[in-house]
């Protein structure tokens, strides 16, 4: 029986995919901010509580919408890289692979499929 282990965290963050999603969850960010500035000005500016429940309301708003496309960037990369992976563990001869961080302590290092997964993750068209 072969295994094999994949480092999840590292796919998620390092494989071009990975860093585009990083990129456009930091452009929605500070187009947030570029659109929450004026509320934060006039919060500074006068101690108006209906400004200051307004800034809260948005800001809410902001960081739900930034975590919605967070999820769904991380679950559509996650879908691709099982199918990456599938395709590495069956071209290695691979039983069955274990995720890092989860639940491994530590394994040999030539067990690791991460960077064969990235490779050909990276590889795949647009």
């Amino acid at each position: 029986m072969k295994v094999a282990i994949i480092d999840i965290i590292r796919v998620l963050d390092q494989t071009k995919r990975g860093l585009a999603g990083a990129k456009q969850l930091e452009g929605l960010f500070n187009e947030q901010q570029r659109e929450l500035a004026p509320l934060i000005q006039q919060v500074k500016n006068k101690r108006d509580p209906k400004i200051e429940k307004q800034l809260e309301t948005r800001a809410k708003e902001h960081e739900q919408a930034r975590e919605k496309m967070r999820v769904e960037l991380r679950e559509a990369l996650l879908q691709q890289a099982r199918a990456v992976m599938d395709e590495v563990a069956k071209k290695q001869g691979v039983d069955f692979v274990l995720a890092r961080p989860q639940a491994m302590m530590w394994a040999k290092p030539e067990l690791d499929i991460t960077d064969a997964v990235v490779v050909a993750l990276d590889a795949l068209p647009a």
